[in-house]
């Protein structure tokens, strides 16, 4: 299976261009590995002291996450809903222009985000168990799927590697 996900380079692009609801959004979900549903339902009041406590629509389980401090400056800061949201067809048409005008030749869905999310975790060293549990994943044998796509990595350490010995 081909799971598309952003490199830290393309999300830097797409961190520079302007600020929208659907950008936002994007992003919250490469931060935090969060699901489409999560995202649209997601409350300003879930958010305290930050961390963000919610019920996972897919599974029904409760969680609780430490924030990373690059979602703050997305949030709308309002009472209600932190992203005010189109429906699904309508969003990803405006995630294809926000892709497209970012430079990037991928074929990028909301979901991505959240693949996004997975290897940038394992990329950076995060465990596999903890990326697990940060997706909320209840076997982490799916995790596992998100390692293979890591092999980049290993590709390029051994390049590094290989270059110093010569």
């Amino acid at each position: 299976m081909d799971r598309q996900f952003l490199t830290q380079d393309e999300i830097r692009k797409i961190e520079a261009l302007p600020s929208s609801e659907i950008r936002n959004a994007f992003l919250f979900s490469c931060y935090t590995g969060l699901r489409w549903g999560d995202v649209k339902a997601l409350q300003m009041s879930d958010i305290r002291e930050g961390y963000l406590y919610y019920q996972m629509k897919k599974t029904g389980s409760y969680e609780r996450v430490l924030l990373p401090s690059a979602v703050f400056t997305l949030l709308r800061y309002d009472d209600g809903l932190a992203f005010r949201l189109p429906g699904h067809r309508r969003m990803m048409k405006h995630l294809d222009k926000l892709i497209s005008d970012a430079g990037i030749e991928k074929h990028i869905t909301f979901h991505c985000a959240r693949h996004t999310f997975a290897t940038l975790c394992l990329t950076l060293g995060i465990d596999i168990y903890t990326v697990s549990k940060l997706l909320g994943h209840a076997d982490v044998r799916v995790t596992q799927t998100y390692a293979r796509l890591v092999d980049a990595k290993k590709d390029q350490a051994m390049r590094i590697l290989d270059d110093a010995l010569d």
